[in-house]
C-alpha cells in the first residue's frame, strides 16, 4: 500500500471514562511497565515491516477529562508523574521509539502559561528531550483538531510547535482545505525566522532528525496513516 508510517502505539494510562482514549479501548492498561512491552512488540513489529512508530500521546492523555479533537484538554488536576513511566521504560529501552508523538494536552504545573504540550517548549524540550533525554523525531498530533485551532490559526501553530522542539508537523488540511499548504508552511516557516522567531539552527536540526529515521528505515517519501477505530474519527 505504500505507507511507512503508524502514528502508533498509545502509551497512554488507561481510564476507562476518557473520552478520547478509554471509552474506545486504545490503551494497554495501568500498568507502566505492561505498556511499555506492548508498545515495544507493536514498534518492533511494524519495524521489520519497514514501519516507522511514533508513541503517543505526550506526556499523558488517558486520564484527560476532554477530548482534544474537540477543545481544550486540560490534565492538569488528573495528571500524575505515573503517566510518564511508559515513555521512560520505552525511550531507555533497546529500541527505542523513532518518534515521539505531542499531544494537545494543557498541563499547568509543567506549562504554566497554559499553552498545550504541542507548542510548549517547556513540555517538549524540557520535560521530553532534556529530564526524559529522548533524542529522536517529536511529531505532533494534528495542529488542525479543536484544542489548537480554537486557540490558534494554522501559521501561528506551526511556528510554534517548532519553537518548542518539534521536528514533524502533522496537518490534516481537511476542512477549509488549502491545496498550497506545504508550500504555505515552509514560507511561515522562512518569514519566522527572517523575524528571529524561530533559528535556522533549530529548524535545521529537525529536519536532520527526520533524515536519520527515514535513511535508518530506507524510505524516500513519508506517507502516514494512524489507526484508530471507526468510531473515534471525528471528522
Amino acid at each position: 500500500m505504500g505507507f511507512n508510517i503508524n502514528l502508533g502505539p498509545v502509551l497512554d494510562v488507561d481510564e476507562p471514562s476518557n473520552p478520547a482514549i478509554g471509552v474506545f479501548g486504545r490503551a494497554y492498561g495501568t500498568d507502566p511497565q505492561h505498556i511499555a512491552a506492548y508498545a515495544q512488540a507493536f514498534i518492533e513489529g511494524f519495524s521489520g515491516a519497514g514501519i516507522l512508530c511514533a508513541a503517543k500521546h505526550f506526556p499523558g492523555h488517558g486520564r484527560s477529562l476532554n477530548d482534544s479533537h474537540t477543545g481544550a484538554a486540560d490534565i492538569s488536576a488528573t495528571w500524575t508523574e505515573a503517566e510518564l513511566e511508559p515513555f521512560t521504560h520505552l525511550i531507555n529501552s533497546p529500541h527505542a521509539p523513532p518518534m515521539v508523538m505531542t499531544g494537545h494536552l494543557r498541563l499547568d504545573p509543567i506549562e504554566p502559561d497554559g499553552q498545550p504540550a504541542t507548542v510548549s517548549a517547556s513540555i517538549v524540550t524540557g520535560l521530553l528531550r532534556r529530564r526524559l533525554g529522548y533524542q529522536g523525531v517529536v511529531v505532533t498530533d494534528d495542529l488542525d483538531m479543536g484544542a489548537i485551532s480554537h486557540l490558534m490559526r494554522r501559521e501561528e501553530a506551526v511556528v510554534q510547535a517548532l519553537a518548542a522542539g518539534s521536528d514533524l508537523l502533522v496537518i490534516k488540511n481537511l476542512f477549509g482545505y488549502d491545496p498550497l499548504m506545504p508550500q504555505r508552511a515552509v514560507g511561515w516557516v522562512r518569514k519566522a525566522i527572517a523575524k528571529g522567531r524561530l533559528s535556522k539552527a533549530q529548524v535545521m536540526a529537525a529536519a536532520d532528525r527526520v533524515r536519520a529515521i527515514r535513511r535508518q528505515a530506507g524510505l524516500q517519501t513519508v506517507m502516514s496513516y494512524e489507526c484508530e477505530p471507526a468510531s473515534a474519527i471525528r471528522e
